[in-house]
Order: structure tokens, then C-alpha cells, then sequence
């Protein structure tokens, strides 16, 4: 599905793993790289915690096109299991929609600290007109929606006093990209309005936050 995308260190072509496949499949790091990516995003695709996949090595070194791979992939412990019933370690820590949720947390906070940076400096000097640039550079900022963080939702559940699972509603709407029919959020704290009302109202959870 267009817009669906996973974990990916920026030096994974350096990890000694990486290095041990490259020696065991006798191709270049890069190349081991692109297929463990065709791999994970397949994975991504059609499991939710990793585990109990019935697949075997044979189907698995089809779908990457690569003869070895699962056995590899086990070589270095990346892959357990026997032929259909096998299972990706850690694959939680990474993968699904969960781990997606934190990385977009830890962006959004970094982002949430820059910007808090940039207001302290700006503090120190003379308050002067932005130049075109900056005006520019701040509505690329500013107007962007930002997700709220799980101890963002947690605060203001508590403010609201009411029984919300802030974890479950961050997944939920980064399971949907933020994204409530063709619409993008605009505001996060109408959206946990929208859940505890429509929790209230007995609804499944999974239309709870379809209602704005």
C-alpha cells in the first residue's frame, strides 16, 4: 500500500551481521542491505508480532530471489524456526505498527526540541522582521501537524479524567498515518474528544476515532 514504510538504520550496511551475510550469500554489503529491506517490508506486510509464520526457507528465498537467504538469515540468528513454523527475533522492535509509533515519537520530540532550542537563541538577540527565507523556513514548521507523543495523550486524558489507553490511540491513528478519511488530523485533542465519546457510546473500537 502506497505510504507504508519501515525502520531502517542508516548504518546497516556497516552492522558485522550485515558483513557475515555478505561473506555467507557472496554478494557486496549494499546488495545484502537492499535484499533484508525486500525482506522486512514483506514481512511488515503480512505479520504483526513475527512470529509462527508458516513459511519455509525455500518460499522465503523465492519471494527475496535469493538462494541462501533463510538459511543465512538463521546462520546469524535473524531467522528461527523450522519450515512452517518459523519466527524473526525482535521483529516488535522494529516492525509493526508500535515500533512505527516511536519512531515518529522520538521525531516528533527531537522536532519539538529544535524548535524550543531556536526559541531560546532567538530570545537573546534583537527582535527584528524575518526575512523571506525564515517565513518560509517557519510555515514549513509550524503548519505541519506534528503527532502528539504518548505522554502528551496520557496528560490530557488525565486532565479530561477519563479511562483512554493513550498507547492504543497513537497506534491506532499512526496505523491510519494520521488520516481520518481523505483528511489529515488537525487536531489531536479532538480526536481523544471523538474516542471518549465514542467510547461512551459503546462503539467498537475500531470506529472510534473515524468521527470528527
Amino acid at each position: 500500500m502506497a505510504g507504508d514504510w519501515i525502520k531502517i538504520r542508516t548504518d546497516l550496511s556497516d552492522d558485522p551481521d550485515v558483513y557475515r551475510l555478505s561473506e555467507i550469500l557472496s554478494l557486496d554489503c549494499p546488495t545484502v542491505v537492499g535484499h533484508l529491506v525486500a525482506f522486512w517490508g514483506w514481512m511488515d506486510r503480512h505479520t504483526v508480532d513475527g512470529k509462527r509464520l508458516s513459511l519455509s526457507d525455500k518460499v522465503i528465498d523465492k519471494r527475496i530471489s535469493l538462494d541462501g537467504f533463510a538459511a543465512a538469515l538463521k546462520e546469524i540468528g535473524w531467522l528461527e524456526g523450522e519450515n512452517g513454523d518459523l519466527e524473526l527475533p525482535n521483529f516488535e522492535r522494529h516492525n509493526g505498527t508500535s515500533a512505527k509509533a516511536r519512531a515518529l515519537e522520538a521525531e516528533a520530540k527531537r522536532i519539538r526540541r529544535a524548535d524550543k532550542n531556536v526559541g531560546h537563541e532567538s530570545d537573546k538577540t534583537t527582535p527584528k522582521s524575518p526575512t523571506r527565507k525564515e517565513k518560509r523556513r517557519e510555515e514549513k514548521t509550524y503548519r505541519g501537524f506534528v503527532p502528539p507523543s504518548v505522554d502528551e495523550v496520557r496528560t490530557y486524558c488525565q486532565q479530561r479524567g477519563n479511562s483512554i489507553d493513550p498507547e492504543s490511540f497513537v497506534d491506532f491513528y499512526q496505523s491510519k498515518n494520521w488520516m481520518i478519511g481523505k483528511n489529515k488530523v488537525k487536531d489531536w485533542e479532538a480526536c481523544v474528544r471523538t474516542w471518549e465519546k465514542n467510547r461512551s457510546d459503546n462503539k467498537p473500537e475500531s470506529s472510534r476515532g473515524l468521527e470528527l
